[in-house]
Protein backbone atom coordinates (compact mmCIF):
# COMPACT_ATOMS: atom_id res chain seq x y z
CA UNK A 1 0.00 0.00 0.00
CA UNK A 2 1.11 3.90 -1.15
CA UNK A 3 2.34 6.02 1.28
CA UNK A 4 0.74 9.44 1.30
CA UNK A 5 3.93 11.94 2.41
CA UNK A 6 3.25 15.56 2.56
CA UNK A 7 4.01 17.12 -0.87
CA UNK A 8 6.01 20.44 0.14
CA UNK A 9 7.36 19.58 3.82
CA UNK A 10 9.36 21.38 5.90
CA UNK A 11 12.58 21.24 7.92
CA UNK A 12 11.97 18.58 10.56
CA UNK A 13 8.80 18.28 9.75
CA UNK A 14 7.32 14.70 10.50
CA UNK A 15 4.93 11.65 8.93
CA UNK A 16 3.33 8.73 11.07
CA UNK A 17 2.21 5.32 9.48
CA UNK A 18 1.31 3.11 11.81
CA UNK A 19 3.99 2.29 14.27
CA UNK A 20 6.84 3.83 11.62
CA UNK A 21 8.17 7.80 12.16
CA UNK A 22 9.98 9.26 9.08
CA UNK A 23 11.46 12.89 9.58
CA UNK A 24 12.16 15.46 6.60
CA UNK A 25 15.75 16.39 6.15
CA UNK A 26 15.21 18.94 3.42
CA UNK A 27 15.97 16.55 0.95
CA UNK A 28 14.50 13.09 2.04
CA UNK A 29 12.31 11.60 4.41
CA UNK A 30 14.55 9.50 7.22
CA UNK A 31 12.64 6.69 9.03
CA UNK A 32 12.93 7.30 13.11
CA UNK A 33 13.41 4.26 14.67
CA UNK A 34 11.46 2.62 17.32
CA UNK A 35 8.02 4.14 16.60
CA UNK A 36 8.55 7.51 18.52
CA UNK A 37 10.52 10.36 17.59
CA UNK A 38 10.72 11.86 21.26
CA UNK A 39 11.70 9.10 22.56
CA UNK A 40 14.69 7.65 20.19
CA UNK A 41 16.37 11.24 19.21
CA UNK A 42 19.25 11.95 21.59
CA UNK A 43 20.45 15.43 23.21
CA UNK A 44 22.02 17.48 20.91
CA UNK A 45 22.59 21.24 20.05
CA UNK A 46 20.95 22.09 16.78
CA UNK A 47 21.66 25.61 16.42
CA UNK A 48 25.47 26.75 17.45
CA UNK A 49 25.64 30.78 17.74
CA UNK A 50 28.63 33.12 18.03
CA UNK A 51 29.85 36.53 18.51
CA UNK A 52 28.81 37.66 15.24
CA UNK A 53 26.23 35.07 13.12
CA UNK A 54 24.51 31.04 13.94
CA UNK A 55 24.89 27.94 12.28
CA UNK A 56 22.07 25.32 12.26
CA UNK A 57 22.06 21.79 11.12
CA UNK A 58 20.59 21.36 8.19
CA UNK A 59 20.82 17.09 7.91
CA UNK A 60 21.32 14.32 10.45
CA UNK A 61 24.74 13.67 9.64
CA UNK A 62 25.05 17.52 9.02
CA UNK A 63 29.11 18.67 10.04
CA UNK A 64 29.95 21.40 12.36
CA UNK A 65 33.30 22.97 11.59
CA UNK A 66 35.57 25.09 14.75
CA UNK A 67 38.12 26.58 12.23
CA UNK A 68 41.00 29.14 14.24
CA UNK A 69 40.90 32.89 13.02
CA UNK A 70 43.92 35.44 13.14
CA UNK A 71 46.60 33.95 15.72
CA UNK A 72 44.35 31.15 16.54
CA UNK A 73 44.85 27.15 16.33
CA UNK A 74 42.23 24.66 16.95
CA UNK A 75 42.91 20.72 17.12
CA UNK A 76 40.49 18.07 18.19
CA UNK A 77 41.86 14.52 20.11
CA UNK A 78 39.27 12.48 21.37
CA UNK A 79 36.18 14.07 22.54
CA UNK A 80 38.11 17.15 23.17
CA UNK A 81 38.96 20.64 21.59
CA UNK A 82 41.91 22.64 21.85
CA UNK A 83 41.85 26.26 21.26
CA UNK A 84 45.55 28.31 21.28
CA UNK A 85 46.58 31.33 20.43
CA UNK A 86 49.46 31.67 18.22
CA UNK A 87 49.56 35.63 17.63
CA UNK A 88 51.15 38.12 19.51
CA UNK A 89 49.67 40.51 22.43
CA UNK A 90 52.58 43.17 22.69
CA UNK A 91 54.83 43.32 26.76
CA UNK A 92 52.39 41.27 28.91
CA UNK A 93 54.18 42.60 31.73
CA UNK A 94 54.77 46.16 31.15
CA UNK A 95 55.59 47.96 34.29
CA UNK A 96 52.58 50.52 34.56
CA UNK A 97 50.34 52.61 37.56
CA UNK A 98 46.99 51.03 36.86
CA UNK A 99 46.13 53.06 40.16
CA UNK A 100 47.25 56.93 40.75
CA UNK A 101 46.89 58.02 44.76
CA UNK A 102 46.58 61.48 45.87
CA UNK A 103 46.70 62.85 49.71
CA UNK A 104 43.11 62.41 49.10
CA UNK A 105 41.46 60.15 47.05
CA UNK A 106 42.48 58.03 44.52
CA UNK A 107 41.78 57.18 40.28
CA UNK A 108 41.84 53.36 38.92
CA UNK A 109 42.20 53.05 35.16
CA UNK A 110 39.13 51.98 33.53
CA UNK A 111 40.17 50.76 30.09
CA UNK A 112 44.13 49.97 28.09
CA UNK A 113 43.50 53.96 26.94
CA UNK A 114 42.43 55.60 29.81
CA UNK A 115 43.59 59.16 30.28
CA UNK A 116 44.49 60.66 33.87
CA UNK A 117 44.65 64.67 34.14
CA UNK A 118 46.73 66.48 36.44
CA UNK A 119 45.20 69.73 37.84
CA UNK A 120 46.52 72.44 39.73
CA UNK A 121 44.39 73.67 42.67
CA UNK A 122 44.36 76.87 44.50
CA UNK A 123 48.09 78.46 43.92
CA UNK A 124 49.22 75.59 41.43
CA UNK A 125 49.18 75.29 37.61
CA UNK A 126 50.40 72.59 36.02
CA UNK A 127 52.46 71.93 32.61
CA UNK A 128 53.54 68.86 30.59
CA UNK A 129 56.56 69.44 27.92
CA UNK A 130 57.88 66.77 26.17
CA UNK A 131 58.21 63.99 28.75
CA UNK A 132 58.14 66.06 31.89
CA UNK A 133 54.94 67.47 33.41
CA UNK A 134 55.93 70.84 35.28
CA UNK A 135 53.81 71.84 38.96
CA UNK A 136 54.50 75.78 39.63
CA UNK A 137 53.43 77.22 42.60
CA UNK A 138 51.98 80.64 43.02
CA UNK A 139 52.58 82.46 46.27
CA UNK A 140 49.31 83.32 47.37
CA UNK A 141 48.20 86.52 49.59
CA UNK A 142 47.45 85.78 53.36
CA UNK A 143 46.65 88.10 56.37
CA UNK A 144 47.86 86.57 59.62
CA UNK A 145 43.45 85.40 60.55
CA UNK A 146 44.06 83.10 57.76
CA UNK A 147 45.88 81.59 60.22
CA UNK A 148 43.66 78.66 61.20
CA UNK A 149 44.53 79.48 65.08
CA UNK A 150 44.30 83.06 65.22
CA UNK A 151 41.20 85.39 64.96
CA UNK A 152 41.45 89.14 64.73
CA UNK A 153 38.00 89.20 62.97
CA UNK A 154 35.85 89.05 66.68
CA UNK A 155 37.91 90.87 67.94
CA UNK A 156 39.42 93.86 66.34
CA UNK A 157 43.21 94.56 67.12
CA UNK A 158 43.84 98.18 68.34
CA UNK A 159 47.50 99.88 68.42
CA UNK A 160 49.46 98.38 71.34
CA UNK A 161 47.80 94.84 71.34
CA UNK A 162 49.25 91.66 71.33
CA UNK A 163 48.23 88.51 70.70
CA UNK A 164 46.80 85.93 73.60
CA UNK A 165 46.35 83.11 73.90
CA UNK A 166 42.31 82.87 75.01
CA UNK A 167 42.21 78.55 75.83
CA UNK A 168 40.82 78.29 71.54
CA UNK A 169 42.94 80.90 69.47
CA UNK A 170 45.12 83.74 69.66
CA UNK A 171 42.98 86.63 69.43
CA UNK A 172 44.41 90.71 70.11
CA UNK A 173 44.65 91.50 73.96
CA UNK A 174 46.22 94.20 76.00
CA UNK A 175 50.03 93.88 76.71
CA UNK A 176 50.05 93.98 80.76
CA UNK A 177 53.01 95.81 81.14
CA UNK A 178 55.93 96.76 78.47
CA UNK A 179 58.23 94.38 79.98
CA UNK A 180 55.90 91.70 79.35
CA UNK A 181 52.75 90.30 79.76
CA UNK A 182 52.84 89.47 83.79
CA UNK A 183 51.87 92.09 86.51
CA UNK A 184 55.21 91.53 88.82
CA UNK A 185 57.46 91.42 85.32
CA UNK A 186 58.87 94.64 86.05
CA UNK A 187 60.34 94.04 89.66
CA UNK A 188 62.13 90.67 91.58
CA UNK A 189 61.53 90.52 95.29
CA UNK A 190 60.55 94.71 95.67
CA UNK A 191 64.10 95.80 93.97
CA UNK A 192 63.40 97.33 90.49
CA UNK A 193 66.04 95.72 87.27
CA UNK A 194 68.46 98.46 87.97
CA UNK A 195 69.39 97.31 91.68
CA UNK A 196 70.66 94.15 90.16
CA UNK A 197 72.68 96.10 87.78
CA UNK A 198 74.93 97.54 90.53
CA UNK A 199 77.65 94.62 91.51
CA UNK A 200 77.85 95.78 94.97
CA UNK A 201 73.98 94.48 95.15
CA UNK A 202 75.29 91.16 94.60
CA UNK A 203 76.36 88.29 97.43
CA UNK A 204 78.67 85.59 97.42
CA UNK A 205 80.99 87.65 94.85
CA UNK A 206 84.33 86.48 93.86
CA UNK A 207 87.51 87.94 94.80
CA UNK A 208 88.95 90.01 92.12
CA UNK A 209 92.96 89.77 91.75
CA UNK A 210 94.36 92.94 91.98
CA UNK A 211 97.49 91.81 89.97
CA UNK A 212 97.92 90.15 87.06
CA UNK A 213 100.62 88.39 89.28
CA UNK A 214 97.86 87.02 91.74
CA UNK A 215 96.11 84.46 88.41
CA UNK A 216 97.55 80.86 88.20
CA UNK A 217 97.39 79.72 84.37
CA UNK A 218 97.57 76.11 84.69
CA UNK A 219 95.60 75.68 81.15
CA UNK A 220 97.44 78.33 79.40
CA UNK A 221 94.64 81.00 79.09
CA UNK A 222 97.41 83.79 79.27
CA UNK A 223 98.32 85.15 75.92
CA UNK A 224 101.92 83.70 75.18
CA UNK A 225 102.94 86.16 72.94
CA UNK A 226 103.36 83.67 70.12
CA UNK A 227 102.32 84.20 66.79
CA UNK A 228 101.03 81.12 66.47
CA UNK A 229 98.70 81.12 69.91
CA UNK A 230 96.54 84.29 67.95
CA UNK A 231 93.40 83.68 67.06
CA UNK A 232 91.16 85.21 64.36
CA UNK A 233 94.40 85.60 62.55
CA UNK A 234 93.40 86.89 58.85
CA UNK A 235 94.13 84.33 55.74
CA UNK A 236 94.46 86.84 52.56
CA UNK A 237 97.31 89.56 52.23
CA UNK A 238 94.79 91.92 51.91
CA UNK A 239 93.79 90.72 55.68
CA UNK A 240 96.84 92.53 57.13
CA UNK A 241 95.87 95.57 55.35
CA UNK A 242 98.12 94.67 52.10
CA UNK A 243 95.84 96.12 49.39
CA UNK A 244 98.76 96.51 46.34
CA UNK A 245 100.53 92.61 46.56
CA UNK A 246 100.37 90.50 43.81
CA UNK A 247 98.20 87.58 44.85
CA UNK A 248 99.64 84.80 42.84
CA UNK A 249 97.02 84.70 40.30
CA UNK A 250 97.73 84.38 36.86
CA UNK A 251 94.24 85.99 36.17
CA UNK A 252 95.11 89.29 38.07
CA UNK A 253 98.18 90.01 35.53
CA UNK A 254 98.00 92.82 33.04
CA UNK A 255 98.88 92.96 29.57
CA UNK A 256 98.83 89.07 29.59
CA UNK A 257 99.45 87.89 26.24
CA UNK A 258 96.34 86.71 23.77
CA UNK A 259 98.64 84.20 21.77
CA UNK A 260 101.23 81.58 21.77
CA UNK A 261 103.50 83.40 20.26
CA UNK A 262 103.20 86.31 22.41
CA UNK A 263 105.11 83.85 25.29
CA UNK A 264 108.05 83.55 22.91
CA UNK A 265 106.72 80.01 21.95
CA UNK A 266 106.98 79.79 18.01
CA UNK A 267 107.06 76.14 17.00
CA UNK A 268 103.83 75.13 18.16
CA UNK A 269 101.54 73.25 16.57
CA UNK A 270 98.14 75.65 17.01
CA UNK A 271 95.88 73.11 15.04
CA UNK A 272 95.01 69.58 14.23
CA UNK A 273 95.54 70.79 10.67
CA UNK A 274 98.81 71.98 10.72
CA UNK A 275 100.67 68.63 11.66
CA UNK A 276 102.03 67.11 8.49
CA UNK A 277 101.56 63.57 8.32
CA UNK A 278 98.18 62.37 10.08
CA UNK A 279 97.45 58.53 10.27
CA UNK A 280 94.15 57.62 8.05
CA UNK A 281 93.35 55.07 10.64
CA UNK A 282 92.25 54.14 14.16
CA UNK A 283 95.23 51.60 14.20
CA UNK A 284 97.44 54.49 13.42
CA UNK A 285 96.80 56.67 16.22
CA UNK A 286 97.61 53.53 18.34
CA UNK A 287 94.08 52.64 19.07
CA UNK A 288 93.88 48.93 18.76
CA UNK A 289 90.76 47.32 20.37
CA UNK A 290 88.55 49.40 18.31
CA UNK A 291 85.03 48.15 16.82
CA UNK A 292 85.43 48.25 13.18
CA UNK A 293 82.35 49.51 11.49
CA UNK A 294 82.07 46.26 9.65
CA UNK A 295 81.84 43.69 13.22
CA UNK A 296 78.59 42.24 13.95
CA UNK A 297 76.76 41.46 17.18
CA UNK A 298 78.31 38.08 17.03
CA UNK A 299 81.69 40.08 17.60
CA UNK A 300 80.88 41.39 20.99
CA UNK A 301 82.77 39.21 23.42
CA UNK A 302 79.17 39.04 25.34
CA UNK A 303 76.83 37.99 22.79
CA UNK A 304 76.73 34.11 21.30
CA UNK A 305 77.86 33.38 17.69
CA UNK A 306 74.79 31.01 17.63
CA UNK A 307 72.49 31.80 14.69
CA UNK A 308 69.33 33.85 15.29
CA UNK A 309 65.99 31.90 13.67
CA UNK A 310 63.58 34.53 12.82
CA UNK A 311 61.30 36.02 15.56
CA UNK A 312 63.92 35.41 18.64
CA UNK A 313 65.46 38.01 20.75
CA UNK A 314 68.61 38.25 22.61
CA UNK A 315 68.04 36.85 25.91
CA UNK A 316 70.72 36.76 28.84
CA UNK A 317 71.58 32.89 30.15
CA UNK A 318 73.66 33.99 32.94
CA UNK A 319 76.88 33.86 31.34
CA UNK A 320 76.02 35.82 27.75
CA UNK A 321 73.37 37.02 25.21
CA UNK A 322 72.29 34.51 22.85
CA UNK A 323 68.92 33.94 20.43
CA UNK A 324 66.22 32.34 21.71
CA UNK A 325 62.30 32.01 21.79
CA UNK A 326 60.58 34.55 23.88
CA UNK A 327 57.56 32.54 24.68
CA UNK A 328 54.62 34.57 26.05
CA UNK A 329 53.78 33.82 29.65
CA UNK A 330 51.93 35.66 32.89
CA UNK A 331 50.49 39.05 32.92
CA UNK A 332 47.50 40.67 31.46
CA UNK A 333 47.98 41.58 27.61
CA UNK A 334 45.08 44.16 28.26
CA UNK A 335 46.38 45.93 31.67
CA UNK A 336 44.53 48.91 32.58
CA UNK A 337 46.63 51.65 32.04
CA UNK A 338 47.12 55.97 31.88
CA UNK A 339 48.72 55.78 28.24
CA UNK A 340 48.62 59.66 28.34
CA UNK A 341 49.06 62.48 31.31
CA UNK A 342 47.28 65.78 31.07
CA UNK A 343 48.31 68.90 32.99
CA UNK A 344 46.84 72.40 33.25
CA UNK A 345 48.18 72.95 29.74
CA UNK A 346 49.25 70.60 27.34
CA UNK A 347 49.50 66.79 27.48
CA UNK A 348 52.07 63.64 27.52
CA UNK A 349 51.37 59.98 25.60
CA UNK A 350 53.24 57.23 26.12
CA UNK A 351 55.31 56.78 23.21
CA UNK A 352 56.51 53.04 24.28
CA UNK A 353 55.87 50.09 26.63
CA UNK A 354 58.42 51.64 28.85
CA UNK A 355 58.57 55.23 28.65
CA UNK A 356 59.20 57.07 31.97
CA UNK A 357 56.92 59.54 32.91
CA UNK A 358 58.43 62.74 35.32
CA UNK A 359 57.18 64.80 37.91
CA UNK A 360 59.06 67.28 38.08
CA UNK A 361 58.69 70.82 40.57
CA UNK A 362 59.00 74.53 39.19
CA UNK A 363 59.13 77.50 40.82
CA UNK A 364 58.71 76.75 44.74
CA UNK A 365 57.76 73.03 44.51
CA UNK A 366 59.37 70.50 45.32
CA UNK A 367 58.44 66.22 44.32
CA UNK A 368 59.50 63.63 45.73
CA UNK A 369 58.82 60.04 44.52
CA UNK A 370 58.89 57.49 48.08
CA UNK A 371 57.49 53.57 46.87
CA UNK A 372 54.13 54.40 44.73
CA UNK A 373 53.76 58.10 46.26
CA UNK A 374 54.58 61.24 44.71
CA UNK A 375 55.24 63.71 47.07
CA UNK A 376 54.25 67.51 45.96
CA UNK A 377 55.61 70.75 48.29
CA UNK A 378 55.69 74.11 48.08
CA UNK A 379 58.62 74.86 50.58
CA UNK A 380 58.35 78.87 49.80
CA UNK A 381 58.00 81.21 52.21
CA UNK A 382 53.67 82.38 52.22
CA UNK A 383 52.06 85.65 53.24
CA UNK A 384 52.91 89.04 53.35
CA UNK A 385 54.39 90.85 56.23
CA UNK A 386 52.18 94.69 55.60
CA UNK A 387 49.01 95.79 54.96
CA UNK A 388 50.21 97.62 51.62
CA UNK A 389 51.89 94.40 50.21
CA UNK A 390 48.39 92.74 49.91
CA UNK A 391 47.66 92.01 46.36
CA UNK A 392 44.14 93.06 47.04
CA UNK A 393 45.16 96.37 48.52
CA UNK A 394 47.45 97.25 45.76
CA UNK A 395 44.25 96.38 43.27
CA UNK A 396 41.60 98.84 45.07
CA UNK A 397 43.98 101.18 46.22
CA UNK A 398 42.33 101.28 49.86
CA UNK A 399 44.64 102.01 52.28
CA UNK A 400 44.31 100.17 55.80
CA UNK A 401 42.28 103.11 57.54
CA UNK A 402 39.10 102.94 55.05
CA UNK A 403 38.77 99.20 55.92
CA UNK A 404 39.14 99.02 59.49
CA UNK A 405 35.95 98.91 60.22
CA UNK A 406 32.45 98.14 58.74
CA UNK A 407 30.68 101.68 58.08
CA UNK A 408 27.32 102.46 57.19
CA UNK A 409 28.50 105.21 55.07
CA UNK A 410 32.03 106.91 54.30
CA UNK A 411 31.88 110.65 54.08
CA UNK A 412 34.13 112.35 51.89
CA UNK A 413 35.10 115.53 53.60
CA UNK A 414 36.27 118.37 51.76
CA UNK A 415 37.02 122.06 52.45
CA UNK A 416 36.29 125.72 50.52
CA UNK A 417 39.67 127.01 51.79
CA UNK A 418 39.37 128.48 55.54
CA UNK A 419 35.17 129.34 54.80
CA UNK A 420 33.08 125.96 55.18
CA UNK A 421 33.74 122.63 55.07
CA UNK A 422 31.93 120.42 51.80
CA UNK A 423 31.22 116.97 51.06
CA UNK A 424 32.43 114.45 47.82
CA UNK A 425 30.22 111.83 48.24
CA UNK A 426 26.43 110.65 48.96
CA UNK A 427 25.27 114.12 46.99
CA UNK A 428 25.69 116.19 49.71
CA UNK A 429 25.56 119.78 47.97
CA UNK A 430 26.58 123.64 48.90
CA UNK A 431 28.52 124.31 52.19
CA UNK A 432 28.90 122.97 55.38
CA UNK A 433 25.79 120.93 54.75
CA UNK A 434 23.59 118.98 57.52
CA UNK A 435 24.43 115.41 57.15
CA UNK A 436 22.69 112.76 58.63
CA UNK A 437 23.23 109.46 60.98
CA UNK A 438 21.48 107.31 62.80
CA UNK A 439 21.76 105.70 66.19
CA UNK A 440 22.80 101.96 66.53
CA UNK A 441 25.10 102.50 63.09
CA UNK A 442 28.65 103.42 62.71
CA UNK A 443 29.29 106.54 60.43
CA UNK A 444 32.84 106.95 58.44
CA UNK A 445 34.56 110.66 57.91
CA UNK A 446 37.55 110.44 55.32
CA UNK A 447 39.57 112.84 56.06
CA UNK A 448 42.16 112.72 53.26
CA UNK A 449 41.42 115.96 51.75
CA UNK A 450 40.71 118.17 55.06
CA UNK A 451 44.75 118.52 55.69
CA UNK A 452 45.38 121.87 58.03
CA UNK A 453 41.23 121.48 59.56
CA UNK A 454 41.47 119.53 62.10
CA UNK A 455 37.90 117.74 62.51
CA UNK A 456 35.83 117.81 65.48
CA UNK A 457 32.50 115.88 66.72
CA UNK A 458 30.26 117.93 68.82
CA UNK A 459 27.13 118.06 70.87
CA UNK A 460 24.32 120.85 70.23
CA UNK A 461 25.83 123.27 72.75
CA UNK A 462 29.66 123.36 70.90
CA UNK A 463 31.26 120.43 73.33
CA UNK A 464 33.29 118.07 71.68
CA UNK A 465 31.23 114.35 71.73
CA UNK A 466 33.78 111.97 72.59
CA UNK A 467 31.81 108.63 72.79
CA UNK A 468 32.06 105.81 70.23
CA UNK A 469 34.63 107.51 68.07
CA UNK A 470 37.82 105.61 66.61
CA UNK A 471 40.21 107.24 64.28
CA UNK A 472 42.69 105.26 61.89
CA UNK A 473 45.81 106.78 60.25
CA UNK A 474 46.64 105.44 57.17
CA UNK A 475 48.99 103.31 58.19
CA UNK A 476 47.22 101.93 60.78
CA UNK A 477 47.81 103.59 63.92
CA UNK A 478 44.62 103.77 66.03
CA UNK A 479 43.42 106.43 68.88
CA UNK A 480 40.12 106.59 70.59
CA UNK A 481 37.71 108.77 72.34
CA UNK A 482 39.10 112.22 72.86
CA UNK A 483 42.56 111.56 71.25
CA UNK A 484 40.71 110.78 67.97
CA UNK A 485 39.34 114.66 67.56
CA UNK A 486 40.82 116.75 65.76
CA UNK A 487 42.41 115.00 63.22
CA UNK A 488 42.58 116.05 59.41
CA UNK A 489 44.42 112.86 58.17
CA UNK A 490 43.33 109.47 57.94
CA UNK A 491 39.51 108.18 58.81
CA UNK A 492 37.08 108.94 61.98
CA UNK A 493 34.62 106.51 62.82
CA UNK A 494 31.73 107.18 64.93
CA UNK A 495 30.14 104.47 66.11
CA UNK A 496 26.86 106.26 67.04
CA UNK A 497 24.92 105.27 70.35
CA UNK A 498 21.39 103.89 70.01
CA UNK A 499 20.35 105.72 72.77
CA UNK A 500 21.13 109.53 70.85
CA UNK A 501 19.37 111.57 68.70
CA UNK A 502 18.68 114.96 67.89
CA UNK A 503 21.35 117.71 66.93
CA UNK A 504 24.86 117.36 66.68
CA UNK A 505 27.66 118.98 64.53
CA UNK A 506 31.40 119.09 62.97
CA UNK A 507 33.97 121.84 63.23
CA UNK A 508 37.16 122.72 62.61
CA UNK A 509 38.78 123.72 65.51
CA UNK A 510 41.11 126.03 63.86
CA UNK A 511 38.36 127.96 61.90
CA UNK A 512 35.00 128.79 63.12
CA UNK A 513 33.27 129.47 60.32
CA UNK A 514 33.68 125.80 59.37
CA UNK A 515 30.85 123.96 61.08
CA UNK A 516 27.96 122.00 60.00
CA UNK A 517 25.22 120.27 61.64
CA UNK A 518 24.41 116.91 62.09
CA UNK A 519 20.92 115.06 62.47
CA UNK A 520 20.90 111.77 64.07
CA UNK A 521 17.58 109.61 64.80
CA UNK A 522 17.31 106.42 66.52
CA UNK A 523 17.23 103.53 64.87
CA UNK A 524 14.52 102.17 67.29
CA UNK A 525 12.32 104.85 66.48
CA UNK A 526 12.63 104.35 62.36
Amino acid sequence: MALNFPSAPSADETFTDGTTTWIWDGVSWNVVSGGGISAEQPDAFKTFTADTGTTTADAENDSFNIKGGTGITTAIVGDEVTIDFGGSVGDPDQNVFTTVNADAGQINAASTTDAITIAGGTNVTTAISGSTVTINGTTPTLTINDLTDVDTVNTTPVAGNVLKWDGAKWSPGLDSTTGGGGTDADTLDGQDSTYFLNYNNLQNTPTIPADLSDLTDTTTLLFDKTFASLTGKPTTIAGYGITDAFDGSFLNLANVPTTIAGYGITDAVVNFADLGTKPTTIAGYGITNALSTSASLSDLTDVSSAGPSTGQALVWDGASWGPDTVSGGGGDPDQNVFTTIFGDAGSLAASTTTSSFTVAGGTNINTTVTGNNVRIDMPATLGVSKWDDLEEVVRIDRTIDKVYMPAMAMIRMNNAGNSAYTVDSHGYAGNNPTLFAIGGMTIAFDLGQVGGHPFEIQDGTGTAYNTGLVHVDIIGNVTTGSNAQGQDTGTLYWEVPETISGNYRYQCTLHPAMVGAITVKRISSI
